[in-house]
């Protein structure tokens, strides 16, 4: 599961958000969330 607890990817993606204290920011942090899971799910299928 992608999201299980102490996940690498779960971890990334908080302290992503957490990061963040502005609203650019957060969209920033978003678009790269979707980096990281894009690139996990790209290195799963291999």
């Amino acid at each position: 599961m992608i999201f299980s607890k102490g996940s690498p990817l779960a971890t990334k993606f908080a302290y992503n958000m957490l990061e963040q204290r502005d609203e650019g920011s957060r969209v920033n942090s978003l678009l790269s969330n979707v980096f990281i899971l894009a690139d996990f799910l790209r290195n799963e299928k291999d």
